[in-house]
């Protein structure tokens, strides 16, 4: 499995347990989603992987022949395609799951000062889950 869903699960896990104004049948249903998902990502990742491992064995690589530069080209659109269409999969739902928590916790929150820090708050957040968008979608990144 890649590290950076290793690196996600554990942002995940803290941000489901301290999400205090979320139902709990929420957080669990985000929770075992997200574990699918990853399921799935890490065994169609290792195949991936896996496959262009065996090639390399089998054949060798030469970057001066043609056919070993078509298969390099090949495992690159390939792997590209895969965390395209898991990106949406694993950054919406984490997306709508931040907002809809902070959401809850603001309508909860009664003092002035208190709903300007969780403002605030949104800030560096925001900021992790841009970086996490920008790791998770150069797994897929062509050289």
């Amino acid at each position: 499995m890649p590290d950076i869903a290793v690196i996600f699960l554990f942002l995940l896990i803290p941000v489901l347990l301290l999400s205090f104004y979320v139902k709990i049948w929420i957080r669990l249903i985000v929770a075992a989603y997200y574990c699918c998902v990853f399921f799935m990502f890490s065994r169609g990742y290792n195949q991936l992987m896996s496959k262009r491992n065996a090639y390399v064995e089998n054949n060798g690589y030469n970057p001066d022949k043609q056919e070993d530069i078509r298969a390099l080209k090949q495992f690159w659109d390939e792997k590209t395609a895969f965390i395209d269409n898991y990106l949406g999969l694993v950054i919406l739902p984490l997306l709508v799951f931040i907002v809809y928590s902070y959401y809850k916790w603001f309508v909860h929150l009664e003092e002035r000062k208190h709903k300007v820090l969780l403002l605030l708050s949104a800030i560096p957040v925001g900021i992790i889950f841009f970086i996490y968008l920008l790791f998770f979608s150069m797994l897929g990144y062509q050289p």
